[in-house]
């Protein structure tokens, strides 16, 4: 099959090569196409559509991994400016229908991958998803015999588990000097968008340093939790993320319950901030290579001069470490049990169910006895579970057993929660219970 005269970049000059593979191309994407036009899902029984979804999962890798390195070589080939186009990604955002912010993001994404071959290779073949390729890349930049390890992780870990490992590889290899050489980079890129879509809808679209998303983050979680609490007394139940959209105006218009902390008069909250810090980073004013300074929830370093600099104008919660030992715990308030529930949420920072990488909304469970049995509230005896899990476990009958590190989940009949081969996270829990 030749090459449609029909094809929006019918302009080009096409090689003998090209007519050949893209004809092929485009016959397998108008069979695609024409197989999605005709499709019944309620025709298959489930067993089926599952299968269906991992297929299309596998063409929808492939689709991206091609778009993403062939939008790579059009700006490096000036294409664009052909077309009348003033950047790469402004071309490519106009041809994939995204906003130009994210195709910014593709592009430097896409460089990343096609300079690591290893990266590369795992990426057009369909082994990693376009978020897989791109941890592993930034992790493997510096020292790109690290890609082969992290590509064969990404099989049968979980997304989660393969950012946290590309996160320490990261660090690993972070000088001071490059860990602000990155943060001023980000600084220097950082922006806020904001755009109105054809149903007339608001979005948002922003990129801060690590340490002022996280100032944003904790004050927008507060806030969401105080509505989140009015409405449960209420008797209205919405998602999160419905909540933090309600924070973020609530933060905006100033109105009123959110302003205060225990004894703060400020007319403004000030934010609740947790920072992990390894003992003699924070002793020496930065990180060696394998320490960490970081803001959790947040897969980015923190300089530990910019730590330092945030305890003046934040609560602060301080989690101090050293290797692998806990050193204290330092909290904006003298209760102890605010200390262990710092400590619970350091180690269980996800839902403990194998398999579930859910991190917002987590819940206390008494997991080996329960708190009505006498059970004990310490940390050996505490999991954080999300509440959909914590249903189950409270009123369905399945069993988290350990220890810490080695969660199962096992139901009634002693069956457990089937994990894909490729370890991806379960659907998002919509809800707050």
């Amino acid at each position: 099959m030749g090459f449609s005269a029909q094809h929006p970049m019918r302009c080009h000059t096409l090689s003998i090569v090209f007519s050949s593979v893209g004809g092929r191309l485009f016959s397998l994407r108008d069979e695609l196409k024409k197989f999605v036009g005709a499709f019944e899902p309620g025709r298959y029984p489930g067993a089926d559509a599952a299968e269906l979804v991992v297929v299309f999962a596998e063409i929808e890798r492939s689709a991206v991994a091609g778009k993403l390195l062939a939008a790579r070589r059009v700006e490096e080939t000036d294409v664009h400016k052909q077309e009348g186009h003033r950047s790469a990604a402004d071309w490519l955002a106009s041809q994939s229908g995204e906003p130009v912010g994210q195709a910014v993001t593709d592009l430097a994404n896409a460089k990343k991958i096609d300079e690591n071959p290893t990266v590369r290779e795992a990426f057009l073949s369909g082994d990693l998803s376009e978020a897989q390729a791109n941890e592993i890349a930034a992790a493997s930049e510096d020292s790109p015999g690290d890609a082969a390890e992290l590509v064969g992780l990404a099989q049968f870990s979980s997304f989660s588990d393969l950012k946290k490992k590309c996160r320490e590889k990261r660090a690993a290899t972070d000088s001071a000097e490059d860990e602000a050489t990155r943060y001023e980079r980000i600084r220097k890129s950082r922006y806020l968008k904001l755009w109105t879509d054809s149903d007339g809808a608001g979005h948002l679209e922003a990129k801060m340093t690590p340490d002022a998303f996280g100032i944003v983050k904790s004050t927008l979680e507060q806030v969401a939790k105080e509505i989140f609490e009015e409405a449960r007394k209420e008797g209205r139940r919405e998602s999160q993320r419905a909540y933090l959209v309600d924070a973020l105006v609530k933060m905006a218009g100033g109105t009123g319950s959110w302003v205060t902390g225990e004894d703060s008069k400020s007319s403004r909250r000030r934010p609740l901030i947790r920072l992990r810090v390894d003992l003699p980073a924070l002793l020496r004013g930065h990180r060696a290579k394998g320490e960490v300074c970081e803001i959790p929830g947040i897969d980015s370093p923190v300089p530990v001069a910019t730590a330092r600099a945030l305890i003046g104008d934040a609560f602060l919660e301080l989690f101090i470490a050293e290797g692998t030992d806990v050193r204290t715990v330092v909290t904006d308030t003298r209760h102890v049990a605010r200390a262990l529930q710092i400590a619970l949420e350091e180690r269980d920072s996800v839902c403990c169910v194998p398999g579930c990488n859910q991190s917002m909304g987590l819940e206390r469970d008494h997991w080996q006895t329960d708190f009505v049995k006498g059970g004990e509230t310490s940390i050996a005896n505490l999991a954080m579970l999300c509440p959909h899990h914590h249903d189950r476990k409270t009123h369905r009958g399945w069993r988290l057993v350990g220890p810490p590190g080695r969660w199962r989940f096992i139901g009634p009949e002693g069956e457990e929660p089937i994990r894909s081969p490729g370890g991806s996270d379960p659907p998002e829990q919509t809800l707050l219970l």
